[in-house]
């Protein structure tokens, strides 16, 4: 079993890290391609929380959307970040 990490020691916690490091580049990635300025920063970390929730993961074998709602995401409502939908 893993031994807790202390508390208010984030960078021992390697796992809430890893989440948070792949929110922090998905976010940057998708400001980029999408060429927003960096006050569209909050919205980006946002879509990358949504969009990890939507997509497959390996370590609970399933979507986890899908784990927690006991049906798939629709997945026709995403839509491109920074590009206007009219």
């Amino acid at each position: 079993m893993i031994d807790p990490a202390p508390p208010y020691s984030p960078p021992l916690n390697g796992v809430a890290e890893r989440a948070n490091r792949y929110l922090l580049e998905k976010a940057r990635a998708l400001i980029y391609e999408a060429k927003l300025p960096k006050s569209y920063w909050g919205y980006a970390v946002q879509t990358a929380a949504y969009l990890k929730n939507r997509i497959p993961n390996q370590t609970v074998g399933n979507l986890p959307f899908e784990l927690k709602y006991g049906k798939p995401p629709v997945s026709n409502i995403i839509k491109i970040l920074g590009v206007m939908h009219i």
